[in-house]
This record gives C-alpha cells, sequence and structure tokens, in this order.
C-alpha cells in the first residue's frame, strides 16, 4: 500500500504527463537540435528575441543579433518549441 505522500506524489506525477502530447510515429523527427544541448541562457536569449522580432528565426541576420551560429540559431528555435515557449 501506498502511504499518503506516495499516493499524491503519484497523483501530481499522472496529472503532470497528461499534457504531453502523445507520440506519433510518422511524425516523430531526430537531430532538429542540431546536436546541440540545450545551453545555459537559450531560453532567456530566444524568447526575449522572439518578443522584440516575431519572425527572428526566418531572419537572414539571426545569427549576428542571436550572436551565435547558424546551426545555433536552429538549435535554440527548437529547444524553445520543446520547452513550449514558442
Amino acid at each position: 500500500m501506498l502511504d499518503c505522500k506516495q499516493k499524491q506524489y503519484q497523483e501530481i506525477r499522472l496529472e503532470a504527463f497528461q499534457h504531453i502530447p502523445q507520440l506519433k510515429p510518422r511524425q516523430i523527427t531526430f537531430g532538429r537540435h542540431q546536436t546541440f544541448p540545450l545551453r545555459f541562457g537559450w531560453l532567456s536569449k530566444g524568447f526575449q528575441s522572439l518578443l522584440e522580432n516575431p519572425g527572428i528565426f526566418s531572419d537572414e541576420d539571426a545569427t549576428i543579433k542571436l550572436g551565435v551560429g547558424k546551426n545555433m540559431v536552429e538549435s535554440i528555435k527548437y529547444w524553445l518549441q520543446a520547452a513550449r515557449i514558442a
């Protein structure tokens, strides 16, 4: 039997996972993060840039505005979407 705290924790976990979309095998892709793991500051940098310019990730000078390379721009965009910020 589960004690009260364990049961409460289990309910919180189940509630949290209800909002995660179901995986669809035909829609799964790999590598949109350009093999870059999430780096410190990327979410805030990307979010602030989106507030200033919603089309930042399609701009030709996004690398200059964000201060990162082309692949890192794509990676920041991916991590913002994965975190459900964008």
